[in-house]
């Protein structure tokens, strides 16, 4: 297969699942973006919907700052376009320097229609929209683009798609300045007539997409549209019906409910109407697609599409509906007490709240690896070593299990005559779902001095053998292709690692209570937490191997991607403390240093990472009539697309000549 994807039309499923969309998996709190960008919506049209990222504040000053200085720079060097000095036909248009640099100015409602159709090339590249029309087809209130430029990349921003279309300048120069298949990008932008602008960033599946619009008229708002966030866009979409599949068969619990979505690729389908085969045993609203079992047996759903096109699903249904109701409040209580010491019997015991329920207790205790079951709500165990960690799964039937924890640490303290002693220090520490006891040593939440670490206080390196970013995907444009250069590779990675400190103790006289550093006999040790990056420098979007150890078994850690926090996900420690993760960073991330953040109950722990620019993307221009008197803008169109229903698939190849000149596909 070419480095060129060929777009290819995406199986029809039907997913199930419960509450939410298959798109992401934030497609529940997505706000609809209502563009208001016309769609061309018939009776007939399948539509299918997406939730995407967008951050377009940051596309406008980025934009605007980058065009200027694009302007700027082509104005001092005095280049041609149209034949002529750039100078003159700036002056012929009534304009000095500083007014040409001012002239282009952002458009909300244009904004808007760059949104529409970034997010369109997610789904289908080039300057013919997913449903088959023309892109000048996008209108807002009446309102088109006079022309539209394209880029594209596997980690494209705003800033690379300006410098892609900057490029073009020594063909600019070998035309004279006149608009050829080579030149339109950076004529379009250099144009005095093009006045109202804006440009859009949307992220595929392994492309980031940028959209350009101009419009021949100084009637820009130079407003912002405010899209920050994560929405929902719409597009039209080609749908074959012999590319419709159907999903296995689903499970459903008497009494049971899960909602049925049609989907394609990373898009989900609106869905004309849903049926049910057998009510009697399975039903579904025909409008939402929730499915509920009614009785024993099986049921065929079955999604209708606007185009008439079907897709099935069979629903065995049986068994009676599960119960899985909150436990409630729930208390861990611990008997340790003054001048604890190892080997002392300590006594616990849990209390919920409702005391209707009696659980069942399955403990662990950390020190020696015991597990033991307690079907009483109180125990007994001995203190092995300080640190000693207690977890307690509190379970009872139908009810969702709920994990309580406590960690028995001591503190040495030395008296006036030297007498070193053993105290438990109050230091008990929750796990996911306990709750707070006003009972002495019961979920006291240590301070600042009192937690392990709270901050990574180390990094070391080790040189590791470089490691290669794919390249970005060939160039393109409407008529034939600009050439692009290929992505650098990333230099040698060195992981970062990074670990806690040890514990200090306290030491106590009469007078006064002053903190000192840990000695071999004096320091109280707690597990040191790790984590160990296989990468020291990446791409966006890139995903590095995360190595930690020294955390609690069985312990969530949150990851995040800083300067501006991004939530990453979770990862959970084996039981030896350990875990292994591929970590996702975000496609949007910014060129730079940053972080990549772990943040344990112990201990928070940062990782520096380098995010290196892109330097190779692929873009398109497409012709769109010019008013009367200038000059037409962009390429020819592109071919029309069939069934195009997979998120972020790949370029279609314009221009024969220029193609098989440069060597692309």
């Amino acid at each position: 297969m070419s480095k060129l994807s060929k777009l290819l039309a995406a199986p029809l499923a039907a997913v199930l699942l419960v509450g939410g969309y298959a798109a992401t998996s934030s497609a529940s709190s997505a706000k609809d973006a209502e563009l208001g960008v016309s769609l061309g919506v018939t009776d007939t049209s399948v539509v299918g919907e997406a939730t995407v990222s967008l951050s377009q504040d940051e596309v406008m000053a980025t934009s605007q700052a980058e065009l200027k200085k694009l302007r700027g720079a082509m104005f001092d060097k005095n280049v041609k376009f149209d034949g002529k000095a750039l100078q003159s036909v700036v002056a012929e248009n009534g304009m000095n320097k500083q007014q040409y640099l001012d002239a282009v100015v952002w458009d909300s409602a244009l904004e808007k229609v760059a949104v529409q159709r970034a997010f369109e090339q997610t789904i289908a590249k080039g300057h013919t929209r997913p449903d088959g029309s023309k892109s000048k087809t996008a209108t807002l209130d009446g309102r088109d683009a006079g022309f539209e430029i394209l880029a594209s990349g596997t980690s494209m921003d705003v800033k690379g798609a300006i410098d892609l279309w900057a490029s073009e300048e020594k063909d600019l120069a070998a035309a004279e300045g006149k608009w050829t298949s080579d030149t339109a990008h950076l004529h379009n932008l250099l144009n005095p007539k093009s006045r109202a602008q804006a440009f859009a960033l949307v992220a595929g599946a392994d492309r980031t997409f940028v959209a350009g619009q101009f419009y021949f008229d100084g009637n820009a708002d130079a407003k912002p549209a405010g899209l920050n966030g994560d929405y929902k866009l719409s597009s039209v979409v080609n749908v074959n019906a012999n590319e419709i599949t159907s999903v296995a068969n689903s499970n459903l619990a008497v009494g049971e409910s899960t909602k049925m979505v049609v989907s394609a690729g990373n898009l989900t389908l609106r869905v004309k109407e849903f049926a049910s085969s057998a009510p009697e045993i399975a039903k579904v609203d025909s409008a939402t697609g929730e499915v509920t079992g009614v009785a024993a047996g099986e049921a065929t759903i079955t999604a209708t599409l606007a185009d008439g096109t079907t897709t099935e699903s069979t629903f065995t249904i049986g068994g009676t509906k599960s119960v899985n109701k909150d436990l409630g409040k729930a208390t861990l209580t611990t008997t340790a007490g003054e001048g604890l010491k190892a080997g002392d019997e300590v006594g616990f015991s849990v209390k919920l709240d409702d005391q209707s329920i009696t659980p069942t207790l399955k403990c662990e205790y950390a020190a020696d690896g015991t597990t033991f079951e307690a079907v009483e709500c109180d125990a007994k165990l001995k203190i092995a070593v300080d640190g000693s960690k207690l977890r307690v799964t509190v379970a009872a039937d139908g009810y969702q299990p709920k994990q309580l924890g406590h960690t028995f640490a001591f503190i040495e303290k030395v008296d006036a005559s030297g007498t070193k002693t053993k105290e438990p220090k109050a230091d008990a520490v929750p796990e996911a779902g306990a709750t707070e006891s006003a009972a002495p040593n019961a979920y006291v939440k240590p301070s600042a001095a009192q937690t392990s670490a709270t901050q990574p206080v180390a990094s070391e390196s080790a040189t590791q053998p470089s490691v290669e970013t794919p390249a970005a995907e060939a160039s393109e444009t409407s008529a034939e292709e600009t050439p692009s250069a290929a992505l650098s590779e990333s230099p040698a990675a060195s992981p970062a690692e990074s670990e806690t400190s040890a514990v200090e103790t306290e030491k106590v006289t009469e007078k006064n209570t002053e903190s000192v550093a840990p000695s071999p006999t004096e320091t109280s040790k707690v597990p040191e937490a790790k984590v160990v990056l296989n990468k020291s420098e990446i791409f966006p979007g890139e995903s590095v191997m995360a190595n930690g150890s020294g955390f609690v078994p069985g312990e969530k850690i949150e990851v995040e991607f800083h300067s501006t926090p991004v939530r990453l996900g979770t990862v959970t420690a084996e039981e030896d403390g350990t875990f292994v993760a591929e970590v996702k960073t975000p496609k949007a991330a910014q060129a730079g240093e940053h972080n990549i953040v772990f943040k344990a109950k112990d201990a928070t722990l940062e990782l520096p990472i380098t995010v290196n620019a892109v330097t190779k993307a692929s873009s398109t221009a497409t012709p769109i009539a010019a008013p009367k008197g200038l000059p037409r803008t962009g390429g020819p169109v592109g071919v029309g697309i069939i069934a195009v229903v997979a998120v972020g698939a790949c370029a279609i190849a314009f221009g024969a000549r220029n193609a098989a000149r440069r060597g692309d596909l």
